[in-house]
């Protein structure tokens, strides 16, 4: 009796909306600013997250991930795009912190039968998996009076699978060392027969997330289609589905009037952002502005009208006003924004509201040097910005807003 009130007090509930994942470090302030935004993205929550080292990775600098605890994040999991699943190992629910195993095993037991339920149980570390199911076997046999096991999954009142689309149950158990210097239990049980549990239990992670990634590359030389019939709205390239979140996540809330102007992608080749433009944003018209060739697919829709020329050279003014502009031109950000900035306020008329997207692609790849230009282009962006639209309109009381993301498509220098 004295055991057991003990363990009750010994055991602490999180609150909903409380989550364990293990995302690959590269991606794991992605995935954080995504889940713990609300819908309007704002009144961000401070994430709770335990760095982890592992042996995976292409060199040392990214090698490893994060074991990030969420509490009461504002969107789901499952929200995540496939871009980003691909990176996350693991993702389990959350709902208590123990300093006793034996307390794992009796909030489980309060709805799982043993002769009906299959059990699977994520654990990190995961070297402790075997030692955590053994501890479960044994804290149930003595609860049901029957000999003490000593193999954890196959010998044991508890029927423990591997399989992630057979459990009825799944329980997720992360070690942790607190503030205090106590190792700790955070752990949780999912159950396929609530709803949101089993949408969670059946999320594609890793190679299979990887899976739902559509891709179909053209020919570049001369635009035409690899395979004789492909449907028009199938996506050319990855940088698709960084417009897509884009339009997705920020602009569609926005409720902005962008569809009753033209629209103008600045570097367009092989055509992703122009697909996007007229399948996803459904805008009038698109200048698509690039000296390469542009597939079939995108040319053959109406809307599309391809200037085959360089930035410098493109003719724009008979096509506006314009008021949604896109740039994925493969040049480093201080260019880009330096040809911008020479470009945009002689070219063309634009329709307010109007919307910029731009990718900033640092000119190195390693960690360092991308830390030391993200922080130069939170400083420098501003400015410029300013500086053009002090040029287009210097008489008028026009506001500029900005938002600089990491999207989930977007390699590690962009």
């Amino acid at each position: 009796m004295i055991q057991t009130l003990t363990m009750e007090r010994d055991l602490q509930d999180f609150p909903q909306g409380t989550f364990a994942l293990g995302v690959h470090k590269l991606y794991a302030e992605r995935v954080t600013d995504f889940l713990m935004l609300n819908e309007e993205w704002e009144d961000k929550l401070e994430a709770k997250v335990l760095q982890v080292q592992d042996v995976k990775g292409v060199s040392r600098a990214r090698r490893g991930f994060k074991v990030l605890l969420l509490e009461k994040i504002k969107r789901p999991i499952v929200g995540l795009s496939p871009f980003a699943r691909q990176n996350i190992s693991f993702a389990g629910r959350i709902t208590h912190k123990s300093q006793s195993k034996t307390c794992i095993w009796n909030v489980l037991s309060d709805d799982f039968q043993i002769d009906t339920s299959l059990l699977r149980v994520d654990v990190y570390p995961r070297d402790q998996t075997e030692s955590l199911c053994l501890s479960l076997q044994k804290a149930s046999a003595e609860q049901l009076g029957l000999h003490e096991p000593s193999d954890p999954f196959e010998d044991g009142p508890i029927s423990i699978t591997k399989s992630a689309s057979k459990c009825t149950h799944r329980c997720t158990i992360i070690l942790f060392i607190d503030d205090r210097g106590v190792l700790c239990y955070y752990f949780g049980i999912m159950k396929r027969q609530r709803d949101e549990d089993r949408t969670l239990m059946d999320i594609k992670l890793n190679h299979e997330a990887a899976t739902e990634v559509m891709l179909e590359p053209y020919n570049c030389v001369n635009g035409g289609e690899n395979k004789q019939s492909i449907e028009a709205t199938m996506p050319l390239s990855r940088a698709y589905y960084k417009l897509e979140q884009v339009w997705k996540d920020y602009l569609k809330r926005e409720c902005l009037e962008l569809q009753e102007g033209a629209s103008c992608d600045l570097g367009a080749c092989p055509g992703g952002w122009t697909q996007v433009l007229v399948h996803k944003m459904r805008v009038a018209s698109v200048v698509a502005v690039d000296p390469g060739s542009l597939p079939d697919r995108v040319t053959r829709l109406p809307q599309v009208f391809h200037e085959k020329s360089t930035l410098s050279d493109a003719v724009l003014e008979p096509h506006g006003p314009f008021s949604v502009l896109v740039c994925d031109a493969s040049m480093v950000w201080m260019v880009a924004m330096k040809q911008l900035c020479d470009f945009v306020p002689s070219k063309a008329a634009w329709q307010l509201p109007c919307a910029w997207v731009i990718t900033l692609k640092l000119p190195f790849k390693t960690l360092g040097s991308i830390a030391y230009h993200v922080k130069k282009i939170h400083t420098t962006i501003p400015a410029q910005l300013e500086e053009i639209k002090e040029d287009m309109y210097p008489k008028d009381n026009v506001t500029v807003r900005h938002r600089i993301v990491h999207l989930m498509a977007n390699s590690d220098s962009e």
